[in-house]
Parts: C-alpha cells; sequence; structure tokens
C-alpha cells in the first residue's frame, strides 16, 4: 500500500482512537491492521517515514528514518513522550492505557495533514 503523509496521520489518528476507546494492550489488536495491512512498528507513521527515507526497500538501522516523522520529535523521539508511558503501563490498567491514548490523540490533532 502506498502511504502519503495524509494517510498516515489518518490511520494513526484512528488506531489511537481505537486505543482511547478500548483501552487495549497493544496495538496490535487494531482491526485495521486487517485492512492496511502490517506497518514497521505498528505505526503508520513510522511506515511512512520509512519509505520516504529508504524507499521502503532497504531495512537499514531502526529510528534511522524518524527524523522523517510528521511528529517531529527526532531520533527515537516517542520514546521520549506519552507514547512511552503508554506503552510501559501494564496490562489490567485499562483506564491508564486509555486516558494516555487520548493523550497520544490529542497531541496527532495538532499535527497538520
Amino acid at each position: 500500500m502506498k502511504i502519503t503523509r495524509k494517510k498516515a496521520l489518518q490511520l494513526t489518528k484512528w488506531l489511537w482512537g481505537w486505543l482511547a476507546k478500548t483501552g487495549s494492550y497493544s496495538k496490535d489488536a487494531w482491526p485495521g491492521w486487517e485492512k492496511y495491512g502490517e506497518m514497521r512498528n505498528d505505526c503508520p507513521l513510522c511506515e511512512y517515514s520509512f519509505r520516504q527515507v529508504t524507499g521502503g526497500v532497504e531495512p537499514g538501522q531502526s529510528g534511522r528514518w524518524c527524523d522523517a516523522c510528521p511528529l517531529g520529535l527526532g531520533r527515537m523521539g516517542c520514546y521520549k513522550t506519552v507514547y512511552h508511558a503508554w506503552e510501559n503501563t501494564k496490562e489490567g490498567d485499562v483506564g491508564r492505557r486509555k486516558f494516555l491514548a487520548k493523550m497520544v490523540l490529542n497531541r496527532l490533532g495538532e499535527i497538520e495533514s
């Protein structure tokens, strides 16, 4: 699937909206993967950035393409944000996972497509 910046942002918002609604422990469980296929790091923005930098053909080193991410956080920058807190929240803490997913979704809403 060819993924544009606009589509990557749209899919990422759908993903995080679903996570905020369900409190799911894993991005892997998002039903959208069935339609859109697997993506690098289970993240449409990572997939978009990877393809921008490598053309989608070079495996490259993880994080090398982060500078092209629409979040504008730099190399592995998402691991310095609320995303990292969401990822490290215990599986059973659904309320916290929902809260943190909403924070990620709010941040995504600030980005122009």
